[in-house]
């Protein structure tokens, strides 16, 4: 596969930057660095111009000036190109998902091999980068590390490196990032980008653009709700259905209860699905062939974007004992949006 980042590297196209470059390619660990990004396996990782192997590609990039920047070890490095490399793998969509750092981490076994303490560190960077800083050292002595300050300097990098790519939504804030050697990288990141994307038009590739489909605040206040009714402890099929019924002005009354999924029976039916297609049942009212297809499509898009509606399925990293909310939340959060989506006749 055509790798834009590679041919920028092998190119004259860097400007106030090209000193930058030139530096990282006099650097020890160049050829390490360039290597790991030929070999990335662009295949496991996840489609879309906005989380895909652009935003990967970019990401790696801000890893290397990282390591160079704060003199990390081989080790160290590669570690980090690594997380880098798969950090978004367990992604579900490009709408707000806390859970995909764990289910990221959950593939990165069978994706690398990595094994023991390296397998272990790696997870847990992964697990937190995609939650928020306080939860960080809960989430990262939920693995077995030998070396938690190591451990959590990885975390703390990927979060970087990541965040450094903002540029591509907009949404870059220099006061979030936690080391002074990335706050010097901002003007970097955002040439960076540019001439990325201008690759990826010159090679006929989709580019980056924001494609929330929603006004962020819909998201953020559908997920602090969801957040909440869990903890109330309602089901997921009741939050879908609760959801969806707010979104679009709908009494939910005659389809508010119901049987949702349960832990220990891993292979039922997943509650948030049972929720939305009750919700689209009752939503689509008329009884005509036009109708019938359109649920009959809802369910084969469904299965299309979740490969399945069962519980254990839908969830990358399984249903385990200590699972946070955050990990169900985001499976909720994704099927009101998806649904609540199809239902406005989006594209």
């Amino acid at each position: 596969m055509v790798s834009p980042l590679v041919n920028l590297l092998n190119s004259d196209v860097w400007g106030e930057y090209a000193k930058d470059i030139s530096e990282l390619k006099s650097w020890k660990y160049w050829d390490m660095f360039y290597e790991t990004l030929k070999d990335l396996k662009r295949e496991v990782l996840f489609v879309s111009p906005v989380h895909g192997v652009g935003h990967i590609e970019r990401t790696m990039l801000h890893g290397a000036m990282a390591a160079m920047d704060n003199g990390l070890s081989r080790h160290e490095t590669q570690l980090l190109l690594t997380v880098c490399a798969y950090h978004d793998t367990g992604r579900l969509s490009d709408w707000l998902d806390d859970a995909h750092g764990k289910n990221s981490a959950y593939k990165l076994h069978s994706i690398t091999g990595a094994e023991g303490d390296d397998l272990n560190m790696m997870m847990a960077a992964m697990e937190a980068h995609s939650r928020n800083d306080k939860d960080m050292d809960g989430i990262l002595s939920g693995y077995d590390v030998r070396d938690m300050k190591k451990c959590r300097e990885l975390a703390l990098y990927l979060k970087d490196c990541d965040g450094l790519d903002r540029v591509r939504l907009s949404d870059l804030d220099e006061r979030f990032l936690r080391h002074s050697a990335a706050v010097k990288r901002v003007g970097f990141a955002k040439y960076l980008f540019e001439i990325y994307t201008n690759e990826q038009k010159r090679l006929g590739m989709e580019t980056a653009k924001p494609i929330d489909y929603f006004h962020r605040s819909l998201v953020k206040d559908t997920r602090d709700k969801v957040h909440k009714q869990l903890t109330e402890g309602k089901n997921a099929r009741e939050i879908v259905v609760l959801a969806l019924g707010e979104l679009l002005d709908v009494d939910v009354s005659q389809i508010q209860k119901g049987q949702s999924c349960k832990k220990e029976l891993t292979d039922n039916i997943c509650g948030a699905y049972m929720g939305a297609a009750a919700f689209v049942d009752a939503y689509l009212t008329e009884e005509n062939e036009a109708v019938s297809n359109r649920k009959r499509e809802y369910t084969e898009q469904f299965l299309k974007q979740y490969k399945s509606n069962v519980c254990s399925k839908m969830r990358p990293s399984g249903i385990n004992d200590g699972d946070s909310q955050y990990t169900c939340a985001a499976l909720i959060l994704d099927v009101i949006l998806f649904t609540y989506k199809y239902l406005c006749g989006e594209d």
